[in-house]
């Protein structure tokens, strides 16, 4: 869309955003005029209103804009959007960029680019087997334990609570991409033992996955209860790697 008038066209479209494009388009004009009537080195790049998170790039007066849900990984959409950015640009008159004409070869290529692997399912019988054997120890516990994708959210859940796996999934929209991320808490008593408590996130090689958790364990056995969490995650990668 354009800067200044706030008129633009869909790129692509797979209609999971249940709102009428020029309705988008006007609120997206308006938040960029607010914005800039507070300043003009204010940059508007990301917005989240409900269970929508709006990310925007400017490039030569031209604002690419890209809808998404909240608990996406911003990184991983901005990454995404900027790869789009790359194949259209170049194709792209900003004098008359109305003019353009969008083909289906370049629709298959946004898919190509915005579209992650999907998980192949066949493979979680299988990890709960590798699972029981890992986790031997009863005074480590994986209270909560799932698999989320940065872009589609929860793929797969172990055990725990609604909740707490909603708390995990905005913790890693939030997450730089590629990045992995521990957060232990103070000791405390439970159930007349004295534990510590974890939340857990960590890339599944180098695949758009994620194993998340929430593990409770004695406070001396940090090391073991991080081995287990990896050798798990590990044994999940080499399940994805298998199942190509």
């Amino acid at each position: 869309m354009d800067q200044y008038s706030g008129l633009g066209f869909d790129l692509y479209n797979d209609y999971t955003v249940k709102v009428e494009p020029s309705l988008l388009t006007g609120l997206v004009g308006a938040l960029l005029l607010f914005t800039g009537s507070l300043s003009q080195d204010f940059v508007l790049k990301k917005v989240d209103i409900g269970s929508l998170s709006i990310t925007v790039t400017t490039l030569h007066g031209l604002q690419y804009v890209c809808f998404s849900d909240y608990y996406d990984n911003h990184d991983y959409i901005k990454g995404k959007l900027d790869e789009v950015i790359s194949i259209i640009s170049t194709e792209i008159d900003p004098d008359n960029f109305l003019e353009l004409q969008i083909d289906k070869n370049f629709e298959e290529d946004i898919k190509k680019i915005i579209f992650s692997e999907d998980f192949p399912m066949d493979i979680i019988p299988t990890s709960y087997t590798i699972l029981d054997e890992i986790t031997d120890n009863e005074d480590i516990y994986f209270e909560n334990l799932l698999i989320a994708d940065l872009n589609h959210g929860l793929v797969h859940s172990y055990s725990g609570d609604e909740d707490t796996a909603r708390l995990l999934i905005e913790l890693l929209a939030q997450l730089p991409f590629e990045n992995n991320w521990t957060g232990e808490s103070e000791k405390y008593m439970r159930n007349n033992k004295v534990v510590k408590e974890c939340l857990l996130l960590s890339r599944i090689g180098k695949t758009d996955f994620y194993l998340l958790s929430k593990a409770i364990y004695k406070p001396s056995l940090y090391e073991d209860m991080l081995d287990q969490f990896n050798v798990f995650k590990e044994s999940l990668n080499e399940l994805l790697e298998n199942s190509k």
